[in-house]
């Protein structure tokens, strides 16, 4: 389990693209002991990347050099910052910039120790805070082990990337060993797509889910460890007995049962499922005028819901021609990505479903493009996915997010088609 041990800080974007991040602790030293901690040499040690050096005064510059452990474990080149003391007030207010950022701590006593919050406003514009989030919530985490028992792991055992997934808006998937996830995943972070899916759609424990296009079934294991609902983990290509192993070494066998089936020929009985959901998978064959009416709506039960997340566009292309700084990455198979607007549209004319959400998951193109980076890394192989996100920052390309529900209109056989 990887859960922040701490309640999560505050993220706040400001219009002209800065942000600033505010973290909040308690701890059972005194404000004087946590004062301590804070700004003298022998106890940043044991928090921070960096020490203070110079005068402790308002107004004193100093510098901050990273220690020894420290650079080489990350491979810091610039070793030293400028920094400079702007408010000195012992024990309650300390701030101090370094690089870009102004870091306020301010102290309040109370009964039990010491109420501590942090501050950090950044000058830098970019996307990545949720990782400098991470990084100052695993420096917190330090230095409360250090006041509350004076006996804190080293700071170069630490390991901001347990952090990284609650602050990039997935609280949930922060549950889960990122290395068990990169092992099985097949394309963007299953996980990260399920929970804000399942975010969106009306999940509970008598329910049962089919997972189409499960993969190696992370989604379906997710959305029974998280929900308790009852999953069928239906893939073509990973077989059952594979899947099977995962989902017993996750403790939801009761709950996740695997089978090997084609999109087209599911095996189930009319009105099922509670609800289906397909993770990066729909587009390969739900692009089809005909597949919602002859082979997947009828197995939802009335006012049950759809739900997908698949690599979309912003807008419709408008013609085959596409956007030049995608030429070189371009596939033939991404012409079946499309926008919400399509897919809302697509799905509506056919009587079948009302949709109540179709949009783009926020930062989706962000956190693609996070996960072929961590699959790529893994591999051995080229991040061509990456550098094409990267290249289009968000203009182009995205992650689609649908949500439908069923309507009552009975579904067309086949044989009633022809």
């Amino acid at each position: 389990m990887n859960q922040p041990t701490h309640p999560l800080g505050e993220i706040v974007r400001r219009s002209d693209g800065t942000t600033s991040l505010r973290f909040e602790r308690e701890l059972a030293g005194s404000a004087e002991r946590v004062w301590r901690a804070l700004t003298e040499s022998d106890q940043l040690r044991h928090w921070m990347p960096c020490d203070i050096v110079g005068p402790r005064e308002a107004g004193a510059d100093v510098t901050a050099p990273f220690w020894d452990d420290v650079v080489r474990r990350f491979g810091i080149e610039d070793t030293v910052l400028s920094g400079r003391i702007v408010t000195w007030d012992p024990p309650s207010t300390f701030a101090w910039e370094w690089d870009d950022e102004l870091l306020t701590f301010s102290l309040e006593p109370n009964p039990t120790g010491t109420h501590l919050t942090l501050r950090v406003d950044s000058g830098d514009k970019s996307p990545e805070v949720h990782q400098a989030a991470a990084g100052y919530h695993m420096c917190l985490d330090q230095l409360c082990t250090l006041v509350d028992t004076d006996n804190p792991p080293r700071f170069i055992d630490a390991d901001p990337s347990r952090y990284e997934v609650a602050y990039a808006g997935f609280p949930r998937s922060a549950n889960y060993d990122p290395a068990w996830v990169v092992e099985n995943m097949m394309g963007p972070n299953p996980l990260w797509l399920t929970e804000s899916l399942s975010g969106r759609m009306d999940l509970d424990s008598t329910m049962r889910v089919l997972d189409l296009g499960c993969g190696k079934a992370l989604s379906s294991i997710f959305l029974a460890k998280e929900f308790g609902v009852q999953v069928w983990a239906a893939d073509l290509w990973i077989d059952a007995s594979d899947n099977l192993d995962r989902i017993r070494a996750a403790g939801v066998e009761d709950r996740v049962f695997p089978i090997r089936a084609e999109a087209h020929e599911l095996p189930f009985a009319d009105s099922f499922f509670d609800a289906v959901v397909c993770i990066d998978a729909y587009h390969y064959f739900g692009t089809d005028d005909l597949y919602l009416e002859q082979h997947l709506a009828r197995l939802i039960g009335p006012g049950g819901q759809l739900g997908i997340v698949v690599p979309g566009l912003v807008e419709e292309l408008t013609s085959n021609a596409v956007p030049a700084h995608l030429g070189q990455y371009w596939e033939p198979a991404f012409f079946s990505f499309h926008s919400p607007a399509w897919w809302q549209r697509h799905w509506e004319r056919s009587g079948l479903v009302t949709v109540e959400l179709a949009d783009l998951m926020p930062d989706g193109w962000k956190h693609w493009m996070a996960s072929d980076l961590s699959w790529s890394g893994h591999l051995g192989k080229p991040s061509d996915e990456a550098d094409m996100l990267a290249g289009d920052q968000g203009e182009t390309l995205g992650l689609t997010r649908v949500v439908a529900r069923r309507n009552d209109r009975p579904t067309a056989r086949l044989t009633e088609l022809q």
